[in-house]
């Protein structure tokens, strides 16, 4: 279990020294505010495309093998993005981008279905809650980390040590040992079909919300993290502050984090669910109000810890009532949601920025999520099921 969440833990740490380092080279080497909303669409885009082939992949490969393979590929891959920053090649860094996110996409299903294959069923509401401060420390410590290092040395020594974070996780996660697949007390049919997962997660009310909340969570995050770095540069003190907001949110997380590695309730409910996404998208709405570094703080604080007691507890439950046996393509519906609401913030970042503020844009974004996770709500389904066919009457002689 420790060597997983510490193989979790290093790789959130080096994305986030990657995502400061990325964000600030290419508004470096453009000038431009829409280089970096086009890198979001490259960070997330592909891991949407990676997820879809990812969820079959962890039902019939060794989940831990998976991910150590992905991680060593992404290692070389951020290492290039050190040659084409040094040689200015702005295309050279947007490709190595969208190949190491696919890697990660492709990855991410296998990593939320190895809790089950190492842990017992009481567990799982742990280990979940341990990775999630261990991103919420991530958020909070890497762009705080980074954000020196970037303004003194450039953001070279940031993705060296983002390339050399994915070996040591991958070192980590091929010592897992191999274990059979977990299979609970209730079952799924239709096992072998690849629709399987998406024919789960329609059915089951929470798992539609969870869906719902993934997606509409991440569009907002996304669409905001797209123009952070403006916002950072216009109103929030320069561009390497934007470490700064993403450690606000990490501060967030931790906290959140806290609660639910106290708090493991052995069932939630899908109000608490919604509760918390709504709030997470809502404080984020609030945060296009601050005038000062420091009142950017507490929003961007809710939004990170709402986040995180959304995210932990679904996906606990989602671990628990699931067949081990599908686990793998249910997740993937989950991760391609997020990664959809990701790929849809980005897209609404390129479309609205040019044409109005970064505040607006955020606030705008905010409305569109909180409309999808209500879509995702609704108990009766869109199309009205076919009424079954009424007996004939059967009429007795006397």
């Amino acid at each position: 279990m420790w060597r997983f969440v510490a193989a979790t833990t290093i790789s959130w740490y080096g994305d986030w020294f990657t995502t400061v380092g990325v964000l600030v080279a290419l508004y470096r080497l453009t000038g431009s505010p829409v280089a970096p909303t086009g890198y979001m669409m490259a960070r997330v885009a592909p891991r949407a495309a990676g997820a879809l082939w990812g969820g079959p992949l962890a039902d019939r490969l060794p989940a831990s093998r998976l991910v150590a393979s992905c991680a060593l590929l992404q290692s070389s891959l951020t290492a290039s993005i050190v040659a084409c920053n040094h040689a200015g090649v702005v295309w050279g860094i947007f490709a190595a981008v969208a190949l190491s996110q696919a890697l990660t996409g492709l990855a991410t299903p296998a990593i939320r279905s190895i809790p089950p294959l190492i842990a017992g069923s009481h567990r799982l509401g742990t280990i979940n809650a341990l990775n999630s401060v261990a991103y919420g420390s991530a958020i909070f410590m890497a762009p705080a980390l980074a954000t020196p290092v970037v303004a003194r040395f450039g953001p070279n020594p940031a993705l060296l040590g983002d390339a050399a974070t994915f070996l040591i996780a991958a070192l980590l996660l091929m010592s897992l040992p191999r274990v059979g697949v977990r299979q609970p007390a209730s079952s799924t049919a239709d096992f072998g079909s690849h629709l399987a997962g998406l024919r789960t997660v329609g059915k089951d009310v929470v798992l539609r919300a969870v869906a719902a909340l993934w997606f509409g969570g991440a569009f907002a995050a996304t669409a905001a993290s797209a123009v952070l770095v403006v916002a950072a540069r216009q109103r929030f003190g320069g561009d390497t502050n934007v470490g700064l907001l993403y450690g606000a949110v990490g501060a967030g997380s931790l906290i959140g984090s806290v609660l639910v590695l106290r708090v493991q309730p052995t069932s939630v409910s899908r109000v608490i669910l919604v509760a918390a996404g709504v709030a997470e998208v809502v404080a984020l709405a609030g945060f296009t109000l601050a005038n000062q570094l420091w009142q950017a703080y507490v929003p961007l604080a809710i939004t990170g810890a709402a986040g995180v007691v959304y995210q932990a507890w679904s996906l606990t439950d989602m671990q628990r009532r699931v067949d081990g046996r599908i686990l793998g393509r249910v997740s993937g519906v989950i991760t391609v949601a997020g990664y959809a609401g990701m790929v849809a913030g980005a897209l609404a970042a390129i479309i609205i920025l040019p044409l109005s503020t970064w505040d607006r844009s955020i606030f705008v974004a905010c409305c569109i999520a909180i409309f999808a996770i209500a879509l995702g709500c609704l108990d009766r389904p869109l199309r009205r099921p076919r009424a079954p066919a009424t007996p004939p009457l059967q009429v007795g002689s006397n």
